[in-house]
């Protein structure tokens, strides 16, 4: 879960169904998350995250592997 109401810097993850959650700092600097882009068919623990530095226009794309955390069953 990523805040996407003010800009941040991290966002929340659980890899137990939402029963423990941890913090994952995903950038130094930051950003207004807009969209958090999956594949809709895919269980896959990569994800963008895309958003824009409140301080300009620039946009950013972030991406976001949880893939090595735990392993598949």
């Amino acid at each position: 879960m990523v805040n996407d109401e003010e800009p941040t810097d991290h966002l929340l993850f659980s890899t137990n169904e939402g029963l423990n959650w941890r913090e994952y700092k995903f950038s130094d600097e930051k950003i207004r998350v807009r969209f958090v882009v999956t594949v809709p068919s895919d269980t896959s623990r990569r994800f963008l995250l895309m958003g824009n530095y409140p301080r300009s226009s620039t946009s950013v794309a972030i991406h976001v592997d949880f893939s090595a955390l735990t392993s598949r069953k």
